[in-house]
């Protein structure tokens, strides 16, 4: 078994492996992911344990940036595993995180965080202690095999009356792509959208050339906007992705003046409608919460559409920490900043 870091010609081969074994699908450790990271300036280390000829492991590991010239080493849901032997996966992820190790020696990282989309090996083992998550630790995943009959049957009836009204008042659903790395015009609407529901919910978004590259870097039919249009007017929004078998409800905003018409939830079932016609196994809600007050709302609707669905909980952030001395400093001034 060898530690590669593996480039541009074997993204395929990395997309398969990823996309067949991550709990959760994938997107954040897929090859679109890390090259999309990379054009917001961050270096990114596809790693891949090969055996065989055949990748057993894999972990996109991200170089954050921190402030006074620090940063840390970052895997987002992941490493991801392709094997079920655990004296197998305990040598694998031995030889991986030494990998790591050494390039957190070369880059002088502070730690390393790592957040688990399943935990099916013993994090401790490996010296990783608790610590805070960036991305959700809970999602909704919707099975699209079943017919859009029993989808709708299963919706609680206040989300199928929604859909109903929506279709009812005259809410058009417009779905645009990104081709050949351009920005779809309909863009500077979708940001508006998105600038605006920030905003009036004072919730910090990303910037507008973030978005800008994650839809260059994902472009080809694996991520759409989805505008909802009434009287030629834009009032509401969405962005999903296509990765796998999964089809991310990546993130979206909405009208405050016209939140009677109640377009989010026509915007949700047309995108899973589209989801389930391209072939999808899953629809991915992303983030909710069963804990965080502040989340009910957008929670609440959710799980409107598979009220019966339990929730997939994801590990949390698990950080191995090289720098004790710095890392302190961080977690202190992280501590203030809250």
């Amino acid at each position: 078994m060898e530690i590669q870091i593996f480039d541009s010609d074997k993204k395929n081969l990395w997309d398969e492996f990823v996309s067949t074994n991550a709990f959760d699908g994938g997107l954040t450790q897929s090859w679109g992911w890390g090259q999309f990271k990379k054009t917001l300036g961050l270096q990114v280390f596809p790693l891949a344990a090969v055996d065989c000829k055949k990748i057993i492991a894999a972990a996109l590991v991200i170089k954050n940036n921190l402030p006074l010239g620090q940063n840390y080493l970052y895997i987002p849901r992941g490493p991801v595993t392709g094997i079920n032997v655990q004296s197998t996966v305990r040598n694998c992820l031995e030889h991986l995180f030494k990998n790591i190790q050494e390039i957190a020696r070369q880059e002088g990282s502070i730690f390393l965080k790592i957040e688990l989309a399943k935990i099916d090996w013993s994090v401790t083992d490996f010296g990783f202690k608790k610590s805070s998550a960036i991305l959700p630790e809970e999602s909704l995943l919707l099975n699209l095999s079943k017919p859009e009959e029993i989808l709708l049957t299963e919706m609680k009836s206040k989300t199928r009356y929604n859909i109903g009204l929506a279709e009812k008042k005259g809410v058009r659903i417009i779905r645009v792509g990104a081709s050949g790395n351009s920005l779809p015009k309909e863009f500077e609407e979708w940001w508006q959208m998105m600038k605006n529901t920030a905003s009036r919910q004072e919730i910090q978004n990303f910037s507008k050339n973030y978005y800008q590259k994650l839809i260059e870097n994902f472009s080809d039919n694996t991520l759409f906007l989805y505008l909802a249009e009434f009287n030629h007017e834009v009032i509401a929004a969405n962005m999903v992705i296509y990765f796998g078998d999964f089809a991310y409800y990546f993130l979206g905003g909405q009208s405050y003046e016209h939140r009677e018409l109640m377009a989010p939830h026509l915007l949700q079932w047309k995108q899973i409608q589209d989801a389930k016609k391209a072939g999808k196994k899953y629809y991915d809600f992303w983030g909710l919460s069963s804990t965080k007050k502040n989340w009910q709302g957008i929670t609440r609707f959710k799980t409107g559409f598979a009220p019966q669905q339990p929730f997939t909980k994801y590990s949390g952030g698990f950080n191995y920490i090289y720098k004790p001395i710095w890392n302190g400093l961080y977690q202190a001034a992280k501590a203030v900043r809250s």
